[in-house]
């Protein structure tokens, strides 16, 4: 009797534990579900450098320059000075912005939009000749790390990175780009406004101050079409 009820006891628990497994899977292919509708997830960056090609899709090459554009920024050189660190993340930061631009020329059809595409690929493309120039003539002097400086960054990062994955996407590459370019930039203005809080080089202290009044024109250009983009809706 002992037995049969040892037996049926460890039944139950198998029986719970199965139906445990399931429901977890359930949930997590939910989620996963939801973020491949939405377009949320960072997806895994490709290997080798980013190619804009019409074998795929707007919303794969959007995607694709994002991942690449966060893991480059990730694994930016740091040594904790300010201007040097500064340098090292928007260079990648700023090829991010060159890529989706070249997306948007591919499968945009809008012409003011076109026509900030290639502004920004031509301003961006500038300035990061300038700041690779800056970067090769730098000489590390055992900078006095600055952890406010980095915080900040980071927490740059952070929001650009949470408002490009949560940015609303309706299929049309014109929307899209805009709602994707739109957090970018301002991810770019807090780094820069960062480095004029905590940065010594006149050189990149300048160029911050052009960064920061070129994005925050660009963002009111993308923020007026937007209104008036959902106005003809």
């Amino acid at each position: 009797m002992i037995g049969k009820r040892l037996k049926c006891l460890l039944l139950s628990r198998k029986v719970i534990f199965t139906l445990l497994i399931i429901t977890i899977s359930i949930l997590s292919f939910q989620v996963l579900a939801e973020d491949v509708h939405h377009g949320h997830a960072i997806k895994t960056p490709p290997t080798g450098p980013f190619v804009v090609s019409s074998d795929k899709p707007f919303e794969t090459l959007m995607d694709e320059a994002m991942a690449i554009m966060h893991k480059d920024m990730e694994q930016a050189s740091r040594n904790g000075d300010p201007d040097h660190d500064f340098v090292s993340m928007m260079i990648p930061h700023h090829q991010g912005a060159i890529d989706m631009a070249k997306v948007l020329l591919l499968y945009g059809k809008n012409a003011e939009l076109r026509n900030l595409g290639k502004g920004i690929i031509t301003a961006q493309e500038n300035e990061i000749k300038i700041m690779q120039e800056w970067l090769r003539k730098y000489k590390p002097e055992k900078p006095l790390k600055s952890e406010p400086f980095a915080a900040l960054m980071e927490k740059a990062d952070i929001a650009m990175h949470s408002g490009m994955e949560q940015a609303p996407r309706n299929g049309d590459p014109d929307h899209d780009f805009v709602t994707m370019m739109i957090p970018h930039h301002q991810g770019a203005t807090d780094m820069a406004q960062a480095l004029l809080k905590y940065g010594k080089d006149p050189g990149l202290r300048k160029l911050a101050q052009q960064i920061i009044t070129e994005q925050q024109y660009e963002i009111q250009l993308m923020q007026a079409w937007l209104k008036s983009y959902k106005s003809l809706k």
